[in-house]
């Protein structure tokens, strides 16, 4: 499986620093950057995927491989985060996509 993702800004593009740490603060677990892979992780949950400049003001993210509980709260968390941040995405979010990891797992 691969999934593609764009979700733009109308305003300031928040820098994939920010958006790591406020993934993080959200998610209560570290997550962070790798430049060299233009990737978002988390090393608890074992996931990671895509986070990169699309094109001005855009970022998207990359998924690749089969869908995995722990990677899909780690990109709905994200997606949370971005809408948050002033992105938009127009697709629907689950009501756990907010929630820290502690209480999400448990409504998975």
């Amino acid at each position: 499986m691969v999934l593609h993702l764009s979700i733009p800004f109308t305003g300031l593009l928040p820098s994939v620093e920010l958006v790591a740490a406020q993934v993080a603060l959200n998610t209560g677990l570290p997550v962070g950057y790798e430049h060299e892979r233009w990737t978002l992780v988390c090393g608890p949950l074992g996931a990671d995927f895509g986070l990169y400049l699309l094109e001005d003001r855009v970022y998207g993210i990359t998924v690749l491989g089969m869908s995995d509980y722990k990677r899909d709260y780690l990109l709905e968390a994200t997606l949370a985060t971005l809408v948050d941040l002033g992105g938009q995405y127009h697709g629907s979010l689950p009501a756990w996509a907010g929630q820290p990891w502690e209480i999400a797992k448990l409504l998975l």
